[in-house]
């Protein structure tokens, strides 16, 4: 999900998704990592990214994307654009610190 924000809405964004967004996600069994890029880091006009990885299907999560999409919408002003993939790879470290692979189908 990309959007575009003002630099001094950056703080609030963050806000609403730490407390907001990511406590819906964690809920659901399929979440699995969530990362927010700042694409050009600096200037008054920032565009964000936001991307959400979740094991099999989107269709559990897809009222709340579009929660998440609504909440953003008014924070920064104006709407997000979405694209969906499949993740053919995705690696994240573990509670005690080794690293998880996942690949298609495993």
């Amino acid at each position: 999900m990309t959007f575009h924000v003002d630099a001094e809405a950056v703080a609030e964004v963050l806000r609403a998704i730490d407390e907001e967004i990511l406590p819906v996600y964690r809920e659901l069994p399929e979440f699995q990592s969530f990362v927010i890029l700042d694409l050009d880091g600096m200037g008054e006009r920032r565009e964000l990214v936001g991307i959400s990885v979740w094991d099999e299907s989107l269709s559990s999560s897809s009222p709340v994307v579009a929660e998440f999409r609504r909440q953003m919408a008014a924070i920064v002003g104006n709407p997000s654009t979405m694209d969906t993939y499949g993740v053919l790879r995705h690696m994240t470290r573990t509670e005690v610190g080794r690293a998880r692979d996942r690949e298609e189908g495993r």
